[in-house]
């Protein structure tokens, strides 16, 4: 029985009920927000600021045969880097990063950096947080060194002289070819290196021709054996140089240059004659 003047106490549970739901969603509500906040955070724009032009386009050089690096080093702000992708580069096997997450760019295959076969490479790379990921390229200029020596087109030349050939007499012509991409080094000098000691002949340094420079005298000397050089005018590292034989045979009641292929032409000439008769 109730009593004048007590006041009536019933638990709300359902009231309590809805107190815990709201105070769940508030919390869902709360750690959902954090999570975007966070995400906003990480997903921050990467910028490569090395190599500069733009974002991380630039040219750099490096000369054919390198084998040390770095050719360029990758510095990218806005977040922390967990790694660096060299996505497509002209040659594949050129270069590389040195890890994963260093951003240094480096030379893979010295053999890949060859003037003579590609003048410029281009390299596609990406650096990634993890979330956000940025892409720069870097054009690689090749510069040319000294790697090629000159080479003969032929080698013994075996000529022909008659005795008393007089100075200015054509011996022959030697012909040497540098495969070097530039004309710092692939232009030749020729010049007779020994077996002239009487320097009985001489020969034109730019056009490798070859003449007698003194009368010949098949008794005082009946052979020779000239050593030819051609010498590339490179200086990184070094100047290159080829190598001919040229053997003079001076005989006594040969011909010699124009007259030997005039001496043959007319007996051509007359053995044709004769048959046509």
């Amino acid at each position: 029985r109730r009593v004048h003047g007590e006041l009536d106490f019933v638990p709300n549970f359902r009231l309590a009920k809805l107190s815990l739901e709201d105070m769940a969603v508030r919390l869902l509500l709360g750690v959902i927000l954090v999570v975007l906040l966070s995400k906003t955070t990480v997903d921050a724009a990467l910028t490569i600021t090395t190599p500069t032009g733009g974002n991380g386009t630039a040219t750099n050089s490096v000369a054919e045969g390198s084998t040390s690096g770095p050719v360029e080093t990758v510095v990218v702000t806005g977040g922390t880097i967990t790694a660096y992708v060299i996505t497509s580069q002209t040659n594949s096997s050129s270069f590389e990063f040195a890890t994963v997450t260093n951003g240094a760019i480096t030379v893979a295959s010295t053999a890949a950096i060859d003037y003579e076969q590609t003048t410029t490479q281009n390299i596609v790379f990406t650096a990634t947080d993890g979330s956000t990921t940025a892409t720069g390229t870097l054009t690689v200029s090749i510069t040319d060194i000294n790697d090629n020596a000159p080479i003969f087109t032929k080698t013994p030349v075996n000529v022909s002289l008659a005795d008393g050939s007089k100075a200015d007499t054509a011996v022959t012509t030697v012909k040497a070819t540098d495969a070097d991409g530039t004309s710092a080094n692939n232009v030749i000098t020729y010049t007779i290196n020994s077996g002239d000691a009487n320097t009985d002949f001489k020969i034109n340094g730019t056009t490798g021709v070859i003449t007698v420079a003194k009368t010949l005298n098949a008794t005082a000397t009946p052979k020779y054996a000239l050593v030819v050089l051609a010498t590339d005018n490179g200086s990184t590292p070094k100047a290159l140089v080829g190598t001919a034989t040229v053997n003079v045979d001076v005989c006594v009641g040969c011909l010699s240059g124009a007259a030997s292929i005039a001496a043959g032409l007319l007996s051509l000439m007359a053995v044709l004659f004769v048959r046509s008769i």
